[in-house]
């Protein structure tokens, strides 16, 4: 079990992984701006550590709708939608079926 918190490499990380399809978690194909960017990893990063997530579902995350979901709702300005997105993401994932 890991016992420390998540940090932005691993975010980086789980972006880079050859398994990310591209489509979930994707704010570096929104903007460039590196404000935008860093602001919303931070975000991701300090909301995983709050709700405790693992490296698998960090990854799982960037990988998701829903990932395109918090992105779509930060960008648009709604940043406490993109919260509640994240918050959610834990409990999504253990509704997901196994096949």
């Amino acid at each position: 079990m890991r016992s420390l918190a998540l940090t932005y490499n691993d975010l980086l990380n789980a972006l880079q992984d050859e398994r990310h399809l591209g489509n979930g978690y994707s704010i570096r194909s929104y903007t460039t701006d590196p404000r935008k960017v860093v602001a919303m990893d931070e975000m991701v990063i300090l909301m995983a550590n709050k709700e405790g997530w693992t490296l698998n579902e960090l990854f799982e995350f960037t990988n998701s709708k829903t990932g395109r979901y918090v992105v779509d709702c930060w960008m648009s300005g709604d940043k406490e939608m993109a919260q509640k997105y994240l918050m959610g993401f834990k409990a999504e994932m253990q509704t997901w079926k196994v096949k």
